[in-house]
């Protein structure tokens, strides 16, 4: 019988599966893109107390896939809440957009422990900074660079951040995940709609 592992971790995503399940994808505390099935989720208060929702830092009890499947979530309980993103709409459109173009490019299985941490700092600094724009850009800078994108040698983002020409930078950002992505992300487009009313 395989062990669970006991991570601390995020969700990154998560589908309604039948009226009572949740599929997530997570990233642990090793940096590691998981996707889990959570049995009974909507209703167990027990096993997942304070529910399974996003900007949350998690202790998570599971078990990891086999040959591709998904692997299995029994427990998890909220280590800490950030609060403030949820009930400022900038920070939670800023939040949105982070934690979707992490998932978005962010392989299964792979490990980017940096990748953690930089999330966690992330929150913690976007639930009490004054300026939660200059925090998403610089934190995007470094996601960007630990994933292997080199956005810290675009001259144009340079320029950008310098300058705080926040219009101008997210255009660049999303131009750059057109390209590595195929797609632009729901979350950028409501985010651009809050912030520069566009």
């Amino acid at each position: 019988m395989t062990l669970p592992h006991k991570h601390m971790g995020f969700i990154l995503n998560k589908i309604h599966y039948g009226e009572a399940d949740i599929i997530l994808k997570i990233i642990n505390e090793e940096g590691k893109k998981l996707t889990l099935f959570a049995k009974a989720a909507k209703k167990s208060l027990k096993r997942f107390a304070g529910g399974l929702d996003y900007f949350h830092l998690y202790s998570l009890e599971y078990t990891s896939a086999k040959h591709g499947g998904m692997g299995k979530l029994f427990t998890t309980s909220i280590i800490t809440y950030y609060d403030t993103i949820k009930t400022d709409l900038t920070r939670f459109a800023l939040a949105n957009v982070f934690v979707e173009l992490i998932d978005h490019f962010l392989k299964e299985d792979d490990s980017e422990k940096k990748l953690f941490h930089q999330i966690k700092h992330f929150f913690e600094t976007l639930q009490t900074t004054a300026l939660p724009l200059d925090v998403y850009c610089n934190s995007l800078m470094e996601i960007f660079r630990i994933l292997g994108y080199g956005l810290d040698r675009n001259t144009d983002i340079q320029n950008a951040l310098q300058q705080r020409e926040w219009n101008r930078l997210f255009h660049v950002f999303n131009e750059h995940i057109l390209v590595h992505g195929q797609k632009e992300l729901k979350s950028l487009t409501f985010a651009k709609k809050i912030l520069f009313h566009t």
